[in-house]
């Protein structure tokens, strides 16, 4: 979970919390809607997912799976002790109240901070060439870049097992019935 945390937090743009929140706080922090983290750390089980790339998939899906009544709870309750870590050391602010009204205040371009998360990220990323600005630590691109790759091949076997388990035949008209779906949403009907 705290690999999850970390990545997240390391791959969150300040756009990510303009839109989610209320934008820059004090010294160049950012201040945004705690949901808004959730949806970065469920993301990262769909970046490379060829479901997700080829329209197969609900493109809200993340959105929706953190919105849905009852999620941002369970959320918090996943990530409540690595987020409380975070705040302990001073990386990051929650503020209190219920799970809707949490904010989260950190500064994603701090160095020390990022060096603090970068430090908590699997050994496997580590390993992934750093960026050239010398810090030996991962741009936001190569971090997302990085991710993909491991979730691609998992992604892609989980697809077809799934296909061969339900049947050639099914999985079609599952599939066809995905990609129409999506293509409606893409093209509403007037």
């Amino acid at each position: 979970l705290n690999y999850a945390l970390a990545s997240s937090l390391l791959l969150m743009e300040r756009n990510d919390c303009s839109i989610g929140g209320t934008g820059v706080g004090k010294g160049g922090s950012v201040v945004c809607d705690l949901n808004v983290l959730f949806e970065e750390i469920a993301n990262l089980s769909y970046a490379g997912d060829p479901r997700m790339d080829i329209g197969g998939e609900d493109p809200a899906k993340v959105h929706k799976l953190v919105h849905s009544p009852g999620q941002s709870e369970r959320f918090w309750n996943l990530y409540r002790y690595g987020l409380e870590e975070l705040h302990s050391k001073g990386l990051i602010h929650v503020t209190n109240g219920t799970t809707s009204q949490k904010t989260l205040e950190y500064n994603p371009c701090d160095m020390s901070t990022r060096s603090a998360l970068f430090s908590m990220l699997p050994p496997r990323l580590k390993q992934f060439p750093s960026s050239s600005n010398g810090s030996g630590e991962l741009s936001q691109l190569q971090l997302a870049r990085a991710i993909t790759d491991i979730v691609k091949p998992a992604a892609r076997d989980q697809s077809i097992k799934g296909a061969l388990t339900a049947g050639i035949v099914r999985s079609v008209r599952y599939a066809g019935a995905k990609f129409a779906k999506g293509a409606l949403r893409k093209f509403p009907l007037l």
